[in-house]
């Protein structure tokens, strides 16, 4: 037993050495660095680029993946990280949050104007090459003005899909509230692509998440999925989702529609 306990010791070391916490709250004043509530990062793409592994705790406020007219800019979701909204600040464990009282929201709208222009984000969340180890849980993502050119004309809310061959997409979407979005093309709310990459499947699991109040000009207002190319595919799972159709006309406000 006593030649163990070292060997113990040093594993527990590591596992709360891997689960890191960085915090993040817009309104922050400290000193910045995402190491604790009072020095949260106030920017969350800033938290998301600097944290390799662990989970981000993300205070109430609106988040934006950039600044006006940067429009190919998106959270991308992080083999190994859980982006964790619904805190006010004071929490000390993840299940404190309460994501319906202390709302998150990821917004595409980058010249916050409140309205959809040429200057805002093609996609809100993108899952980049996120496996099952990449979490996002308890925003609302709203804002994305898919009017770009090919990959860009869809997936305004959440873009998912794989840049390289052999890779299984299978990112965790949890809790979440995808709506006023808008796509040129198809898959206002949810895109979920996989062609062109041999072996690569887009897999989101999505869970107690409500899908509505996007817009498209083409097919799938809500969501859509594609694949086109042999040994390449997709098996998205949606459990306990809310999808409510709505027919809003694109030149409306995407801010105006409310469930």
């Amino acid at each position: 037993m006593k030649k163990s306990l070292p060997v113990f010791c040093l594993a527990l070391s590591s596992y709360f050495a891997q689960a890191q916490i960085t915090y993040v709250n817009a309104a922050a004043s400290g000193a910045n660095n995402g190491t604790t509530w009072a020095n949260a990062y106030t920017n969350l793409q800033t938290a998301l680029t600097n944290t390799a592994s662990g989970s981000i705790w993300v205070v109430a406020g609106t988040y934006y993946p950039g600044t006006s007219g940067s429009n190919t800019a998106t959270f991308t979701l992080k083999n190994n990280v859980s982006i964790l909204g619904g805190f006010n600040g004071t929490e000390s464990g993840p299940t404190q949050r309460n994501p319906s009282v202390n709302v998150c929201i990821l917004s595409g709208d980058l010249d916050q104007s409140g309205t959809l222009t040429a200057a805002d984000a093609y996609h809100v969340v993108s899952s980049g090459n996120a496996g099952a180890t990449a979490t996002i849980d308890g925003f609302t993502i709203t804002g994305g003005n898919a009017v770009g050119g090919g990959d860009d004309d869809h997936g305004a809310g959440i873009y998912c899909r794989p840049s390289s061959i052999s890779i299984v997409g299978t990112p965790k979407i949890i809790n979440c509230i995808v709506k006023q979005n808008y796509a040129n093309f198809y898959g206002g709310g949810i895109a979920i692509v996989c062609s062109n990459l041999t072996g690569a499947s887009a897999s989101p699991q999505l869970l107690n998440c409500r899908i509505f109040a996007n817009t498209s000009n083409g097919n799938g207002t809500e969501f859509t999925y594609s694949a086109s190319v042999i040994g390449t595919g997709f098996s998205p799972n949606f459990e306990n989702c809310l999808t409510i159709v709505m027919l809003i006309q694109p030149s409306a406000s995407i801010f105006a529609p409310q469930l």
